[in-house]
């Protein structure tokens, strides 16, 4: 189930962030248990490897994200308001779990959708105006077949004009 999949991944996030951080490990939880479990050798990055969850469910998932998460992957409605008051909304539960939202790099995900057979200016409009509202990583979602013509468009054209741009 979905919830059931959600609690998993809380307790997922804390025995991996105990496991990066920890010379031994114990965990008691419903889905998982260590005990002075090592891992070795430990992640380069400090105090570990940036940690990314995506999802907006709001009872599980999202007090996840603004307790345990780096990088919080989201789906953005084209509308830059509406993005900006997901954001808000985001933010405030970030600062009532004791956490500064400036902390949490937002992200969302273009589809094909947004940018096969749209004029680069266009494309690079949409990302312009998550951007401005506080996003600030993209992954570009491409399902195989890939259309090589929509990508050699999206690299000459889209990302030379946003690659200096900031927000």
């Amino acid at each position: 189930s979905k919830g059931g999949r959600a609690r998993r991944l809380v307790e997922a996030v804390q025995v991996v962030k105990a496991l990066f951080t920890q010379d031994k490990a114990t965990f008691t939880g419903k889905y998982y248990q260590l005990k002075d479990a090592p891992c070795d050798p430990k992640p380069v990055q400090r105090p570990h490897p940036p940690i990314l969850i995506g999802g907006m469910g709001p009872k599980v998932v999202l007090p996840l994200v603004a307790r345990h998460a780096d990088i919080w992957n989201f789906f953005a409605p084209d509308d830059p308001a509406e993005v900006k008051a997901i954001i808000a909304s985001f933010d405030a539960l970030c600062q009532k779990v004791g956490r500064d939202p400036a902390e949490v790099e937002k992200q969302t995900t273009l589809h094909p959708k947004e940018i096969a057979g749209r004029p680069a200016k266009e494309v690079q409009s949409r990302v312009r105006g998550l951007a401005a509202v506080g996003v600030r990583h993209f992954v570009v979602s491409l399902p195989a077949p890939y259309d090589m013509a929509m990508l050699r468009t999206f690299a000459k054209e889209v990302m030379p004009a946003l690659r200096d741009w900031k927000a």
